[in-house]
């Protein structure tokens, strides 16, 4: 009879949680931990470039391969977008790809010299955006259209009620979206 080998890995990843099959010292959970937070933030990236792959190899067939279970068809359709307006070697070392879909509205040689300044100076989402908005011409600060994800967390994550905050699914987004495309009018409009 043999003995059940010991397990390779001191942790184990499953859908729902972590298994641990060996102690962890506090070295190793401040490695897995960054490497959780790295893996988190090269997400987007990896999911867009996996779909636009998809998509170029095998067209629309890619679609079947996706278990829409995990992915909301907007999110898909985001990530792939932010890969295709930031090839590999067009992304910003250091900046998640929130800061990148910052940039989308400003023209490409923008970019990189805002993305660039951006990690110079270290700034948040949220002031990158603000430096944006300085840049665009008043015009187009009123009149643009907004990336998916940025009319998303703008519009529809949350919401002030009184003293409460209220957060609307990604599904009702995603139907609010498709209603003003529809009606023909910008999503901040709708």
């Amino acid at each position: 009879m043999s003995e059940t080998p010991a397990h390779k890995f001191k942790f184990e990843l499953v859908p729902n949680g972590v298994i641990f099959h060996q102690e962890l010292t506090l070295a190793e959970i401040g490695k897995a931990l960054d490497d959780f937070g790295r893996m988190g933030k090269s997400l987007p990236w990896w999911i867009g470039d996996m779909i636009n792959y998809a998509e170029h190899k095998h067209g629309e067939k890619y679609a079947q391969a996706i278990n829409m279970q995990y992915f909301a068809y907007g999110t898909l359709r985001n990530y792939a977008s932010l890969s295709k307006a930031f090839p590999k070697e067009k992304r910003t070392e250091g900046l998640e790809a929130s800061h990148h879909i910052a940039v989308m509205g400003l023209a490409p040689v923008d970019r990189v010299k805002v993305l660039n300044n951006a990690v110079k100076r270290g700034l948040t989402v949220r002031e990158l955006q603000e430096e944006v908005q300085k840049i665009l011409p008043p015009h187009k600060q009123e009149d643009r259209w907004m990336s998916f994800a940025t009319w998303w967390e703008t519009y529809c994550t949350k919401h002030k009620v009184g003293e409460d905050e209220i957060i609307i699914s990604q599904k009702h987004a995603h139907a609010g979206w498709d209603a003003a495309l529809e009606k023909g009018l910008k999503p901040h409009e709708a």
